[in-house]
């Protein structure tokens, strides 16, 4: 079996300028000749003495990151342990991340972590006693 004749490679000259610059590939082995010229340089560039090389960043711009939703998560969470134990404490908790995550934009969470919680408190005996103790005060006095 006859081995694959090795293709020429592009180079990439980075000495060449400035990082903004037009960087030209030219194949190995071939000389670098300009057919056409390139485009006068900016006047606010650095001379070419005092310019750091560049350097190859293959990092993502950080609008493309998403920040993670805790107030969300939070709302959530609370909301669920409120359904299962102690919830005239995390019912409250609930809403108040849940409002938080609201205003922070996050709207799923925001309602799944109200709802759980409010459903948590309207199931909480002690909740209903504090409130009917609170209107039989308000009633007698």
């Amino acid at each position: 079996m006859a081995e694959p004749e090795e293709q020429p490679r592009d180079i990439l000259d980075v000495s060449a300028g400035p990082k903004a610059s037009v960087v030209r590939l030219t194949p190995v082995g071939s000389p670098v000749t300009s057919q056409e010229a390139l485009p006068p340089e900016p006047a606010y560039w650095a001379p070419r003495e005092e310019s750091a090389s560049p350097s190859a960043v293959f990092a993502l711009p950080p609008a493309l990151f998403r920040k993670p939703p805790i107030l969300g998560l939070l709302a959530v969470i609370y909301g669920i342990v409120a359904l299962i134990k102690l919830p005239i404490l995390f019912g409250p908790l609930a809403i108040l991340f849940a409002i938080a995550a609201l205003c922070r934009k996050q709207y799923w969470y925001a309602a799944v972590g109200a709802a759980t919680g409010a459903a948590g408190l309207v199931s909480s005996t002690t909740f209903w006693l504090l409130v009917g103790s609170g209107w039989l005060i308000n009633y007698l006095l």
